[in-house]
């Protein structure tokens, strides 16, 4: 039977349980990448999204202090204008 390119690879270059990597040069062990199980672990309950957070209407929402300054300059001088007349 014919070895593969990888198969002769591996036993001229490596050591038992390592195999050859051309992109890097170097021998990595066979389990480097896939150790574990081949089955991937599920968790024992699932996991249920939280519900949407529903947002505060826009007149309850805080404001920044740049609006909150500049609402109380209109205010302010809408009661200047009121007051004069």
């Amino acid at each position: 039977m014919k070895k593969s390119r990888q198969q002769v690879l591996d036993e001229e270059y490596c050591k038992f349980g390592y195999t050859y990597n051309r992109m890097t040069d170097e021998c990595e062990p066979v389990a480097a990448y896939g150790e574990g199980s081949d089955t991937p672990e599920t968790p024992e309950t699932p996991e249920t999204p939280a519900p949407p957070v529903e947002e505060e209407p826009a007149a309850k929402k805080a404001k920044g202090k740049a609006v909150a300054l500049k609402d109380a300059y209109v205010k302010g001088i809408a009661d200047a204008i009121v007051a004069s007349k």
